[in-house]
């Protein structure tokens, strides 16, 4: 009997590895099935390139983007084995081992072998209805918050044997310093819910101590796995858990900062978080609307122009100190034109909308939808609310009860609202930070939910578990549909618009002798397929501006063709400039003629040839 009893208790453990390792497997399936794997944006290209040896030759472990380590840790197999993508396999592999570990965690909390099969197929269309899109077109910031999640859910769904619950935190540990390594902005906007979720844990181990019990009415159990465990204890673990915390992120940071220790890279550190806040979070000031302050700084109308199009690669006077004044300056004029207050409460009406809106999508980013997301996180918050106030095993009054539930979410409610206001008055909420952030409160109020079910008793969880089951499917299987239909037309028009920029590419490596540099808004359409026709060599083009630009990764790569500055490469026999007409914010090449003539320059442009819709012209010096 006892024999019989232990190999059904393993076979259960391994009936959920095994439907949870399916259910992962599935998920692959249907998403590869409707479409290839993208990277999201040009950015995600760069990064690769750097990564894998294409921007300079060498795989490079500083990718700016991402902290050190884990940058240097992708590029190490690209130095083993370059024919492969590893940056998209890393990314993919990230994304497809959190599902796998959420839907395996949660296997825990069902008994019977039909009831684990229904919550894998629950579970399974939930994720394709919420995340399908970001499962196909693969971007690192929602990769990181995945992982901030699946740490969330982790620490409110822990395990009663301590040494199973310390291997588990210390996991989710690690997928925090990794999320950090990997975008530390979103670790860090998502961390307050993560930490929410882990005082939560805290707070229900404190609850199941002796002594707290009657004070919350219920009655004591001397069989309490906690009985054991003091308030000293958990107060213990608490602090060196948060000190855990604290440390592995000074380490990764610390690390990053040695490795970017260089005068070089700390200039360009210095000058890359002024372009971002420049460009990502202001405006750049209007040429003649502010003369006064561009006389003041040394700023022509010309290289002006070069920040207005973002090819002020071209100018080597263009520096941080130069494009953080500017910065400063368009801060202070948005204060000016709209003080803090006013921004916070122009905010607030959009805020509430975006609470409770439908909207089917109708590309897969703009215009944006909070579609399936805020439908399933108002579900989740109904749930939760309602399940809490359920009589359970611990037997506390309905009162305790309510106080309990209501302050918990009160005040995840309000975590979430005081980071949603951040992003909005920012003027920065892609999906891929807003369905992130949604992500995360999704993961926090599914492990409140799923702890608790397990003091319900059997009928109050079959009926409630029905029921939620229904809601959730009721709002996201909808959104398997629209989403398979956006990322098949996005599929198709990403095929179209990447056509032109294979031929152009191509064109480039055939004629290996000379060098390109695009402007650059001739290229932020093109996005890339993962792991087809992968070609991990040294590319001779480069654009004219873009994050990159003016790191000791683009002077490397100037250096390695023989050029000081991209001001007098482009005057040289084999080098040439290439614009999309289209796409550009300039239509043709007078802003070039222009800039030159104000370095005292005289060029003349000529159309050489024209591939896929791109232009490349010569530019030569007008010698008397």
């Amino acid at each position: 009997m006892e024999k019989n009893n232990m190999a059904a208790r393993i076979g259960k453990k391994y009936l959920g590895l095994l439907l949870s390792i399916i259910a992962t497997a599935i998920i692959v399936v249907v998403a590869s099935l409707i479409s290839d794997f993208y990277f999201d944006l040009n950015d995600d290209v760069l990064m690769k390139d750097i990564l894998s040896g294409v921007y300079t030759g060498t795989p490079e472990g500083h990718n700016i983007q991402m902290l050190y380590l884990i940058s240097a840790f992708i590029s190490i197999p690209y130095r083993l084995f370059s024919g492969l993508d590893w940056y998209g396999i890393f990314l993919c592999a990230v994304q497809f081992l959190c599902i796998f570990v959420i839907i395996f965690r949660s296997q825990r909390f069902v008994e019977h072998v039909y009831s684990k099969i229904a919550l894998v197929v629950v579970e399974v269309l939930i994720f394709l209805g919420l995340m399908l899109n970001h499962i196909l077109i693969v971007q690192y910031t929602f990769a990181c918050a995945l992982m901030s999640a699946t740490a969330a859910f982790l620490f409110l769904t822990s395990r009663k044997d301590m040494t199973w619950r310390i291997v588990s935190d210390i996991f989710s540990l690690v997928l925090i310093w990794i999320a950090y390594l990997i975008r530390s902005e979103m670790l860090l906007l998502t961390l307050p819910m993560t930490g929410l979720a882990f005082c939560y844990r805290i707070n229900m181990e404190i609850s199941d101590l002796s002594f707290v019990r009657p004070m919350l009415g219920q009655k004591y159990n001397a069989t309490s796995y906690e009985n054991d465990r003091t308030f000293y204890d958990i107060a213990k673990y608490f602090l060196i858990m948060c000190l855990a915390l604290v440390v592995g992120i000074g380490a990764c940071q610390l690390s990053h900062r040695i490795a970017y220790g260089s005068a070089e890279w700390k200039e360009f550190t210095a000058f890359f978080d002024n372009r971002t806040e420049l460009y990502d979070f202001q405006t750049i000031p209007d040429y003649e609307a502010n003369s006064d302050f561009y006389d003041e700084i040394g700023i022509t109308q010309a290289e002006q122009e070069l920040l207005v199009n973002y090819n002020f690669g071209l100018d080597t006077e263009i520096d941080s100190k130069l494009v953080g004044e500017i910065a400063d300056y368009a801060a202070s004029i948005k204060t000016d034109e709209e003080p803090l207050l006013t921004s916070i409460m122009n905010v607030i009406p959009a805020y509430i909308y975006r609470l409770h809106a439908v909207q089917a999508p109708m590309s897969y980013e703009y215009p944006m939808t909070d579609y399936p997301y805020n439908l399933a996180v108002i579900v989740l918050y109904l749930a939760v609310f309602v399940i809490y106030l359920l009589p359970g095993k611990k037997d506390n009054t309905v009162l305790v009860r309510f106080a309990y539930i209501f302050f918990e979410l009160f005040l995840l409610f309000v975590c979430r609202t005081t980071l949603w206001g951040y992003i909005l008055v920012r003027g920065r909420d892609p999906i891929r930070i807003t369905h992130s952030l949604y992500l995360v409160e999704s993961a926090v109020l599914a492990g409140m939910l799923f702890k608790k079910m397990r003091e319900l008793r059997r009928r109050d969880k079959i009926v409630s578990s029905c029921i939620i089951s229904f809601l959730l499917l009721a709002v996201t299987v909808p959104a398997i549909y629209f989403n398979a239909d956006i990322i098949a037309k996005e599929d198709a028009g990403r095929i179209m618009t990447n056509a032109s920029y294979k031929e152009i590419y191509s064109y480039c490596r055939q004629n290996s002798e000379n060098f390109y540099f695009f402007d650059v808004y001739s290229t932020t359409t093109y996005t890339e397929k993962m792991f087809e026709n992968v070609d991990n060599s040294e590319a001779n083009y480069d654009v004219m501006g873009g994050w990159a630009s003016k790191s000791p990764l683009y002077q490397k790569k100037l250096e390695s063709y023989g050029f000081t500055d991209m001001q007098s490469a482009l005057l040289l026999d084999n080098v040439y400039f290439v614009l999309d007409p289209v796409n550009s914010v300039e239509a043709d090449t007078q802003w070039l003629v222009d800039y030159y003539a104000d370095q005292d320059i005289e060029i003349k442009t000529e159309l050489v040839d024209t591939i896929g819709g791109f232009e490349i012209y010569a530019v030569t010096q007008v010698v008397d």
